[in-house]
């Protein structure tokens, strides 16, 4: 009999090895990052005391991103990622939250159509190798950690503030910005396994304010692996990204209930694929 209980700190490490299975690029510190964020809605899956899944969730206001849905290969087929999903989902909504999304492996979508959610779009992910590239830089002072946060929210219209800030905090060194004396667009990078460094979030007012937030990061990480996750409709950081020498890797479906919520107009790279 499978049982679902919450998450706890001693269950990060087994979270961690979840992720390295499947490489997903997760280090420990960024599933510590996540429970903080939201420990009633996270949950283990336990067979006979055995831990063998896992579901993470984060709200931002009255919308929900669900995310790490693993199940020990070994364990697979007997329903156990459908139980932690109703798990996740009872949580959700017992905050009053209607609105869910999540980013689906493909494998996994028959799973979460049969929960009721529907199609999105892709969520398409993109890999730069090293390279030689010219060298440039564009950085962000601290004090301006409020402006970052206020941006996103004009440009997104979600409520990302705990998120973006605890990111601009932990990563100051790796916060990009594009304005003449405010703000156009900004981006984030933060390490990930093995020396890959992730790009997002991204939110630019248009391509021209993404495309100098791409050539920066570039510039400085030229001789490591670059990895971000872009929104189908995005298509102009798509036209982009191709153009500075990043490949088309395996999407996952974007997926929600309730309200379809269209708030990627200027969402250029998602946060993660564990925060929407």
């Amino acid at each position: 009999m499978v049982d679902i209980s919450l998450m706890t700190k001693a269950d990060i490490p087994f979270a961690a090895e979840l992720s390295e299975m499947e490489r997903w690029g997760d280090l420990e510190v960024d599933y510590h990052r996540i429970y903080g964020f939201e420990p009633e809605g996270c949950f283990i899956a336990r067979e006979d005391e055995r831990r063998v899944g896992m579901i993470t969730s984060i709200t931002y206001g009255d919308y929900a991103f669900l995310a790490n849905l693993i199940v020990s290969r070994d364990c697979r087929g007997r329903g156990i990622g459908t139980e932690l999903m109703k798990r996740v989902i009872y949580y959700v909504r017992s905050r009053d939250i209607e609105n869910i999304e999540l980013d689906g492996e493909i494998r996994a979508v028959p799973i979460y159509r049969r929960l009721g959610f529907k199609d999105k779009y892709l969520s398409l992910r993109f890999l730069r190798r090293p390279s030689e590239y010219e060298s440039t830089t564009v950085t962000v002072n601290v004090p301006t950690v409020d402006r970052v946060v206020e941006f996103d929210h004009t440009m997104t219209g979600l409520k990302r503030g705990r998120v973006i800030r605890r990111f601009c905090e932990e990563f100051a060194r790796d916060v990009y910005v594009v304005g003449d004396g405010g703000i156009d667009a900004y981006a984030i990078v933060r390490p990930a396994e093995r020396g890959v460094r992730c790009i997002g979030p991204a939110v630019a007012k248009n391509a021209e304010d993404f495309e100098s937030l791409i050539r920066a990061i570039v510039g400085r990480y030229h001789d490591h692996a670059l990895t971000i996750g872009v929104p189908e409709v995005s298509r102009d950081a798509v036209t982009i990204l191709l153009a500075h020498g990043f490949c088309y890797t395996q999407p996952s479906l974007r997926m929600y209930v309730g309200d379809r919520l269209d708030y990627e107009k200027h969402i250029c790279a998602i946060t993660a694929p564990n925060k929407g």
